[in-house]
């Protein structure tokens, strides 16, 4: 590695609270001029509504983790450490997991005026977009609808399992989301989506590393994986 990559590595190793997923991956990420990182910020639902909350700061991300983020990405750029940050709101993930039946164009257009709202806030280095953009900017044949015909035959047996517990306990751990769909079914669609998006990943930000924000990293890790031809790398400094 070279000399700035070992010391990028360093600085990031000393905010892993986990384990870096794939360390040849994950350094061969960090031997460019300015590094990308990748995360997903789960969007905020008005409870017991099909409504979002029409602010980037009621998603999981900027309230819980933006602060750690903020210091993480001004320890590296005090180093010399280039970096961008990208954001992602997930404006599919009502209908295709949760079940609800507000038209998609209608909860795009939220997300996409949230990151506008967002955009001057935000440090020059992190941009906001918006999830059914990148996936309609790929060149790939194979869509969700691919990952999910994969996901109901072929997902392991036991991420099914620990997704489905995942979902009957949703109420209890986030009594905000209002989901229509059987904990089965949002298990097996989450599945989906999430070896979807890494997928997609894979082909717009080849050398891009995640940074992940859902729990447990053990399993959430894994389900990014399956339908890649390399392995995503992951880096974990919230707790």
């Amino acid at each position: 590695m070279s000399g700035k990559a070992l010391k990028a590595l360093d600085l990031l190793t000393q905010f892993e609270l986990y384990e870096i997923g794939n360390l040849p991956r994950f350094a061969k990420c960090l031997e460019v001029e300015t590094i990308t990182f990748i995360t997903f910020a789960c969007l905020g639902t008005k409870k017991g509504k099909e409504q979002l909350k029409l602010s980037v700061d009621e998603t999981l991300f900027f309230k819980n983790y933006r602060k750690t983020a903020s210091k993480l990405f001004q320890i590296l750029a005090e180093n010399g450490v280039g970096t961008n940050l990208l954001v992602v709101l997930p404006d599919l993930e009502p209908r295709r997991t949760w079940g609800w039946s507000v038209p998609q164009e209608e909860l795009t257009g939220y997300c996409q005026m949230m990151a506008e709202d967002a955009s001057p806030s935000l440090p020059n280095d992190w941009k906001i977009a918006v999830w059914s953009e990148l996936e309609s900017a790929t060149d790939a044949v194979a869509g969700y609808d691919d990952a999910l015909d994969w996901a109901i035959k072929k997902a392991h047996p036991i991420i099914v399992s620990e997704e489905t517990l995942f979902f009957k306990m949703l109420a209890k751990r986030h009594p905000d989301i209002l989901t229509k769909n059987k904990p089965k079914d949002m298990a097996v669609r989450q599945i989906a989506a999430y070896a979807h998006e890494g997928r997609v990943l894979e082909e717009l930000y080849p050398d891009a590393i995640l940074i992940q924000a859902d729990a447990p990293v053990s399993r959430k890790d894994k389900m990014f994986q399956p339908l890649r031809k390399t392995h995503l790398p992951i880096f974990h400094p919230f707790g």
